[in-house]
């Protein structure tokens, strides 16, 4: 149930970032400046790395620091099992020696530990995607902020400034939200950083809360890139 409420949280903050990134499209078409697209790449960046988070946090395969899950490690046994199993019944069928086993059996497991490595990440993907969708799809998704799904169309006959502090308010809440998924999140777990460091320790152990964390510098760039072009001098 813990993780079913952080995914909710997740995906509430996933739909701010879109609906801020919507509108920084609709209110700057054509505009091709180092400032604006930087504002749109930290945007996705932020997106992806929620959504991220989203994922972690249904896995069956690996926990939030990296380890695999016990799922994760027979999933990976079962592979592994199979590979030397075939290798070494290719070398019975050759009547190699027992030391031509040994070897063959060392070898597969070095030559297919990668492999499997690789589609266990893949399939946990695919599961995460899978689960998060199906949560998703249960609960009723939470109304935007007013002001923040409506975007007028015809913006362009505006004037701009405007417009960007309108984008810059939706990524706001966008972070709010971020932050508080970081709390609802540390709170589940019982932990409480007291200082920068500590959460730079967690950060550093924890790819949910690493994800969440660079997610909200993302945002906070956007949002200054977009303050930043505003205070350019414009002919």
């Amino acid at each position: 149930m813990r993780e079913t409420h952080l995914v909710v949280a997740l995906d509430d903050a996933v739909r701010l970032v879109t609906a801020a990134a919507a509108r920084l499209d609709a209110t700057t078409p054509g505009i091709e400046h180092p400032r604006i697209d930087e504002a749109r790449l930290r945007l996705s960046h932020a997106r992806d790395l929620l959504t991220v988070a989203m994922r972690t946090s249904m896995s069956l395969i690996y926990y939030p620091t990296g380890f695999l899950r016990v799922g994760g490690v027979l999933f990976q046994t079962a592979l592994l099992a199979a590979g030397v199993w075939a290798a070494t019944q290719t070398v019975s069928m050759a009547h190699g020696s027992t030391t031509w086993m040994i070897l063959i059996t060392v070898a597969t497991v070095l030559v297919v530990a990668w492999p499997i490595s690789r589609l266990t990440y893949l399939v946990d993907g695919r599961i995460g995607r899978r689960r998060v969708a199906a949560v998703t799809s249960r609960y009723p998704t939470t109304a935007l902020p007013p002001g923040v799904a409506d975007i007028d169309r015809t913006g362009i006959l505006l004037p701009i400034d405007p417009q960007l502090d309108q984008v810059r308010g939706t990524i706001d809440a966008a972070r709010s939200q971020v932050g508080a998924v970081a709390r609802l999140y540390l709170d589940g777990h019982r932990q409480r950083p007291r200082s920068g460091a500590d959460l730079g320790w967690l950060q550093d152990r924890d790819n949910i809360i690493r994800c969440i964390g660079e997610a909200d510098i993302s945002l906070c760039q956007a949002s200054d890139a977009v303050r930043i072009w505003t205070s350019l001098p414009r002919g």
